[in-house]
């Protein structure tokens, strides 16, 4: 009996310890991609300047109540740009003190938090590995690296728009019902942190009515709770500022084509954080992000394949039919937000940028993680994994120069070499703000693009030392610039300062030798 009793015990506390291990290397997998997106998040972030729009939160968070800083910070931002998020990051500095670096922690803390969030998320879809592809596909992003570290509502938004999704799946497939609850008051309170994450309501309805048009009750009560928090939002939009709301965005071009098809083809893999960064200092580059498009596009036509056209014959009737409606869900949220944005960008205003989009992007990482998940092969799988950590460690060598505008190394530059009687010029509002945030003496006039030369020109004629900054090559073509400055008399040195756009910082003199020509 004895004999037997231990002969019986031994493959049972075999398939314990086996559990226990395998329980524990998924832990361990788990910390180790959060330490990756701890690192990534952290690496130079001392190094990261205040932007233009972080400066519109900033620079008024020193008010001494809140209702202080709601009104003075009205003066720098639209009433569309909601208060949740502000609201918390007024209290939060409060807390911590006057520190720039100190105020990213909020933001960094809601990204962890959202990586967490995936993880679960692909993990209940399709086990561990498509949890842990999700969670390294969000953490290696260059964008959400991006949003991570900026005092504005983006990661609020982000986390409590994947919450809201979340809680969704939760309600309607596992329980309990008191879900629903956590879904209505994450979508409230995404729908208050950023008005442009509403298409992510839209979404919902259209995943209801496609999968659950039988529970028309069900559907009701959803289009209540979701609408009533939204309902209040253009009575703060209408009173949260004397001006109209209408002329506050104009600074937004309209979307090109092509800038909607790069979206998906660089920003939501998360190779590039907009159209317009050059990916100047990664291995690979764009052949790099090219690659890794085409293992997100290959991702979404075998998830396709493995759970609609043709799921294994050993997946139970409920988890089929639960299988297709997620796949319907994921590609909803993926394609319906940017549309929706792209045409109303032509028929309203225009409204269209990576970042306000960026919401969609998480249904590809879920797609993608959950793709990985279904390939039968463990050594596939495996090499799957593989060729996307390669991909993203590559594209990730790009962090090595700030992803803002370099303003606080360039202005220390200037601070160092400037007397307060030299003049000095940024090209536009997103220059100038920065450039007067961070120069210790002196300050830039309101200049137009137009402008920026013959002010400095001006300023040089009349004897004074004078010094221009502006990253981009709009409003300002460096070549043409430079010319100008040369065919005016004027000697120029140049210092650039790498970020996301070059930073060109000119000093500016009389030259010593008669101009060109």
């Amino acid at each position: 009996m004895d004999t037997q009793d231990s002969q019986n015990a031994t493959p049972r506390g075999s398939r314990e310890s086996s559990s226990r291990g395998k329980l524990a290397f998924q832990i361990l997998s788990v910390i180790l991609v959060l330490l990756v997106a701890v690192l990534l998040r952290v690496y130079r972030i001392q190094d990261e300047s205040l932007s233009r729009d972080e400066l519109a939160c900033a620079n008024h968070l020193l008010q001494p109540g809140l209702i202080q800083y709601m009104i003075s910070r009205a003066h720098d931002d639209p009433p569309e740009v909601l208060p949740l998020y502000f609201v918390a990051q007024y209290y939060w500095s409060n807390i911590v003190g006057p520190s720039p670096l100190a105020w990213r922690i909020l933001p960094l803390a809601s990204s962890l938090l959202t990586l967490l969030l995936l993880y679960d998320f692909g993990r209940r879809l399709q086990g561990h590995v498509a949890g842990l592809v999700t969670m390294l596909c969000a953490s290696c992003s260059k964008l959400l690296i991006f949003e991570s570290q900026e005092l504005r509502m983006y990661g609020f938004t982000f986390f409590f728009g994947v919450l809201s999704v979340y809680a969704l799946y939760r309600a309607l497939y596992e329980g309990p019902r008191w879900w629903w609850g956590v879904h209505a008051v994450a979508s409230a309170c995404m729908a208050w942190t950023h008005i442009l994450s509403l298409p992510l309501l839209v979404v919902f309805g259209v995943f209801l009515l496609a999968t659950k048009w039988r529970e028309f009750g069900l559907i009701v009560r959803w289009g209540i709770a979701a609408a009533v928090p939204v309902l209040a939002i253009p009575l703060y939009v209408l009173t949260a500022k004397e001006t109209p709301p209408n002329d506050e965005m104009a600074w937004l071009p309209l979307p090109w084509r092509a800038r909607f098809i790069d979206t998906f083809l660089y920003a939501f893999p998360g190779s590039k954080m907009d159209v317009f960064d050059p990916l100047a200092h990664a291995i690979g580059g764009v052949t790099a992000a090219i690659a890794l498009a085409g293992v997100f596009a290959l991702a979404g036509i075998w998830l396709v394949y493995r759970t609609v056209l043709a799921p294994p014959s050993d997946c139970p009737p409920d988890v089929r039919v639960r299988n297709r409606e997620i796949t319907l869900l994921l590609a909803i949220w993926l394609v319906l937000p940017p549309a929706l944005l792209y045409v109303t960008s032509y028929i309203v205003r225009p409204c269209y940028i990576e970042r306000y989009v960026y919401l969609a992007a998480f249904a590809s990482y879920l797609g993608v993680g959950s793709a990985i998940a279904l390939i039968p092969s463990r050594g596939l799988r495996a090499a799957a994994v593989t060729l996307l950590a390669c991909l993203y460690a590559l594209l990730c060598t790009d962090l090595v120069r700030p992803l803002r505008p370099d303003f606080l190394n360039g202005i220390a530059y200037v601070n160092e070499n400037a007397s307060p009687s030299d003049a000095f010029a940024a090209t536009d509002i997103n220059s100038r703000i920065p450039v007067n945030y961070y120069l210790k003496h002196g300050a830039s006039p309101v200049v137009s693009p137009e402008e920026f030369p013959e002010h400095l020109i001006k300023a040089v004629n009349e004897g004074k030392q004078a010094w221009g900054v502006f990253y981009a090559e709009y409003p300002i073509n460096a070549q043409e610039f430079e010319k100008k400055l040369q065919e005016n008399g004027i000697a120029s040195e140049v210092r650039v300062f790498p970020g996301w756009q070059d930073l060109r910082v000119y000093k500016l003199n009389r030259a010593t030798v008669a101009p060109a020509g």
